[in-house]
């Protein structure tokens, strides 16, 4: 579900002990930042989703389009009218009463976002994944609506009920949980590059990892077969039981008993590394591709998989020194002014602003920016080679070779014939009879034009070219 995006933007700023922490600046009042966990636990319209996606995974709503069963109709009643006498005390203390109306209308549409009506003729099943774990082991019309509701709010507020286990709850609700980790994804400082003998895993890991079985191949025969047979494509909530069996298998004690992600990371970091590293890379394949025949992009075998994660992991601690050079060069920029980091290197960047949202945002404004003028500069590097060597004679840069196209190699014929097209009316300030006069108007105009290309391509000279 969406946390932030339907109701503001969120930001990374400076915080007043240092640091960076990211917040949250509403849509209806972008000047004011407001903490992340504040913002969660007290936004009406997001407290109400929150509590709606955990009915969700409690009792099904029918597909999209679909009208509900009798039966699904009556348990999403039942759970929303329980649920909603705990959220009303809340919301109403408060706010005013037109607020807690406005809101209960909401509550009401999500709840059933599927208008009136019922359809008894598909039969699906009226209980979510979740429904177990908040009302056990009973039948959907003797459910304890209100002790659900409490379940419900001690999920989210307390601790987060787990779906598959007997162990207790979490240490946080799960509105807290998820502010915290939004707050914390801040750009920061990377690590030194790992390297090939420093990676978060060894060989042995990985020999280990593939010792119950291809999980690979798993994957992709099941990603396979459902294409030959013509059903829906395979996502990530397909690959998941694959993926938690895996995981019970490697740091299970073998009567069954999984242990926490807590434990596992403490007892095997490396083997628990690989394994979090594997199921992001399916995540992403299966997530952020729309198209239908996933599997031609899934790896095929263990082999391929492990290529695939160790180059996931380069390419993010490539991206990350990237970054973190566009912050140095920025940073020094700003103390100098010339852009010049190996002068002028900065002390620290650890708290320089552009780590934060504004200061990325002047980054990626200024690489646009430095980009089009690349286009253009490149095709008028092509314009100065045809007014400056018409003939071709010139097979290296022409913007290299400025003195001898201005010197001896200057046609005074070609450079004439050109003066109408590239300065118009004006034509006459560009030509004399002089011929030293032209080569001097042609020697600058290149001299000109290298300077340009030369700051928008590198570094050394770029913070000046942008401003």
């Amino acid at each position: 579900m969406l946390i932030v995006k339907p109701y503001g933007r969120s930001y990374v700023e400076l915080g007043a002990s240092g640091g960076l922490r990211r917040v949250v600046r509403r849509n209806d009042d972008l000047d004011t930042s407001v903490d992340m966990a504040e913002f969660a636990g007290t936004h009406p319209e997001l407290v109400v989703a929150q509590w709606v996606s955990v009915i969700d995974r409690i009792a099904t709503k029918p597909r999209r389009g679909g009208k509900p069963t009798t039966e699904q109709r009556a348990l999403r009643d039942k759970l929303g009218d329980a649920a909603w006498k705990i959220l009303e005390k809340e919301i109403g203390s408060g706010g005013s009463e037109e607020e807690t109306q406005k809101i209960e209308r909401l509550w009401r549409r999500k709840i059933h976002p599927y208008g009136e009506g019922t359809d008894d003729g598909e039969r699906p099943n009226r209980c979510g994944r979740w429904f177990a774990a908040f009302a056990g082991k009973v039948e959907p019309g003797c459910v304890d609506a209100a002790g659900v509701a409490e379940r419900i709010r001690d999920h989210l507020l307390v601790g987060q009920r787990r779906q598959h286990r007997a162990s207790g709850a979490k240490r946080k609700g799960l509105i807290a949980a998820r502010a915290e980790s939004i707050a914390r994804n801040a750009p920061r400082d990377p690590a030194p590059p790992a390297g090939a003998d420093a990676t978060p895993w060894t060989d042995a890991d990985k020999r280990r990892y593939a010792e119950p079985g291809d999980i690979a191949a798993e994957i992709d025969c099941e990603a396979q077969k459902r294409e030959r047979q013509g059903k829906r494509r395979l996502f990530p909530r397909d690959v998941a039981p694959i993926l938690y069996r895996r995981f019970g298998t490697l740091f299970g004690d073998g009567r069954g008993d999984v242990p926490t992600v807590a434990r596992a990371r403490e007892r095997e970091p490396g083997l628990f590394a690989l394994h979090m590293a594997i199921k992001d890379a399916y995540a992403r394949l299966l997530k952020g591709s729309r198209r239908k025949d996933i599997a031609r992009i899934l790896p095929r075998d263990m082999e391929a998989l492990m290529r695939l994660v160790d180059a996931r992991r380069r390419n993010r601690e490539l991206a990350a020194l990237v970054r973190f050079g566009k912050v140095i060069h920025y940073a020094a920029a700003s103390l100098k002014g010339a852009g010049d980091a190996i002068d002028d290197w900065p002390v620290t960047v650890a708290d320089s602003r552009y780590w934060t949202s504004e200061g990325q945002s002047e980054i990626k404004r200024n690489e646009a920016f430095v980009r089009v003028w690349r286009g253009v500069l490149a095709l008028a590097a092509q314009t100065a080679a045809d007014w400056a060597d018409p003939h071709g004679n010139v097979r290296d840069d022409i913007l290299g070779a400025r003195k001898r196209v201005a010197g001896e190699g200057f046609d005074a014929g070609a450079y004439g014939k050109k003066l109408p097209l590239l300065f118009g009316d004006r034509e006459d300030l560009f030509a004399n009879g002089d011929d030293g006069f032209g080569k001097s108007v042609l020697s600058l105009a290149l001299e000109g034009l290298a300077e340009l290309r030369n700051s928008s391509f590198h570094f050394t000279g770029r913070s000046g070219f942008a401003r």
